[in-house]
C-alpha cells in the first residue's frame, strides 16, 4: 500500500520495502521510496532531475512526516531515504535535514542513501554535505555499487558505513560460478575496510542462498516484499534498547546485530 502525504499545495506518496538481516532473515529496516509527486509518477518525475532539487524541501518534509508516523505506530525504527547527488550538493540540503529533527527523529534512525548515477556538478559541495550529514549522526549508504559512477575511490571519499550492490550482480552470480566468486570477493573487500553490504535484487530462494553464501550482511528485493506492500505485513523484530540515543553508525550496527 502506498502512503499519501499532503503538504501545502503538494501531494507526495511513498512506498516501503523491507531490508532483511541475512543471518536470521529478520527485517531490521525499510527503504522509503518516492512513488508520486503532484500526480507525476516516478518514471515521469525522473525525466526532470531539476524537480528533485526544486522541491527538495517539500519532499524531505513529506519523508519526515511519514517516518515519524510509522515510528510512533511502532512499525519501524530505521529508515533508508534516497537522495541524488544533485540534491545532496545543493546548498539547502543541510537545512532540509532539519525537517527530520523537527519531527523528533534522531539522525541515526534516518539513513542517507546516496543513489549511484552521475557525479554532481558541484563535487566538492557533494562531499562536504555528505560529511555534514554523517557528522550529524546520519548513517551513510552508497547505493547500487557496480553500476553508474561506482568505484572504490568514490566510496572511500564518501566514507559510507554500508554499500548496496547493484541488483545485476546477484542475478549474474546466480548464472555463473565466476561471477559468484567475484561477488564474494567484492563483499570481502568491503568487509576488510569495515563496510557492511546489502545485497539487492533478491527475488528467489536461490538468490537468498547465494547472498548468504557470499557473506552479505543484509538483503533486499521482491523475495522479501515489493515496495507497495504495507510495512505491517512484515514481521519486524524490535531492536533492543531502540529508545536509547544512537550517536554513530557503529552503535546502530550493534543494535541491529551486525556490529
Amino acid at each position: 500500500m502506498t502512503n499519501i502525504i499532503k503538504l501545502d499545495s503538494h501531494r507526495v506518496s511513498f512506498a516501503h520495502q523491507p531490508i532483511v538481516r541475512m543471518r536470521d532473515n529478520k527485517v531490521v529496516a525499510h527503504e522509503l521510496l518516492l512513488r508520486e509527486f503532484n500526480q507525476l509518477k516516478m518514471q515521469d518525475f525522473c525525466q526532470e532531475p531539476a524537480l528533485f532539487v526544486e522541491h527538495m524541501s517539500f519532499l524531505v518534509r513529506g519523508l519526515a512526516k511519514q517516518i515519524r508516523e510509522m515510528v510512533i505506530e511502532g512499525k519501524l525504527r530505521t529508515v533508508f531515504v534516497n537522495f541524488s547527488p544533485e540534491q545532496i550538493c545543493h546548498p539547502q540540503f543541510p537545512e532540509a535535514l532539519e525537517s527530520f529533527y523537527e519531527q523528533g527523529l534522531h539522525p541515526s534512525s534516518v539513513v542517507i542513501e546516496v543513489t549511484e548515477n552521475d557525479l554532481p556538478k558541484d563535487v566538492s559541495g557533494f562531499y562536504h554535505n555528505v560529511k555534514h550529514a554523517r557528522n550529524n549522526g546520519h548513517p551513510i549508504v552508497c547505493d547500487d555499487f557496480g553500476a553508474g559512477i561506482s568505484n572504490f575511490r568514490h566510496v572511500m571519499k564518501m566514507k559510507p558505513g554500508i554499500i548496496k550492490t547493484d541488483m545485476t550482480l546477484v542475478r549474474e552470480a546466480a548464472e555463473s560460478v565466476d561471477d559468484e566468486k567475484s561477488l564474494r570477493a567484492l563483499v570481502n573487500c568491503f568487509h576488510d575496510i569495515g563496510v557492511k553490504v546489502v545485497v539487492e535484487g533478491i527475488e528467489t530462494a536461490e538468490h537468498l542462498s547465494l547472498a548468504q553464501r557470499v557473506g552479505g550482511d543484509f538483503g533486499q528485493g521482491y523475495y522479501f516484499g515489493r515496495p507497495e506492500a504495507r510495512v505491517d505485513n512484515f514481521v519486524f523484530e524490535p531492536i533492543a534498547n531502540a529508545q536509547a540515543p544512537v550517536r554513530n553508525l557503529e552503535s546502530l550496527l550493534k543494535l541491529t546485530g551486525v556490529g
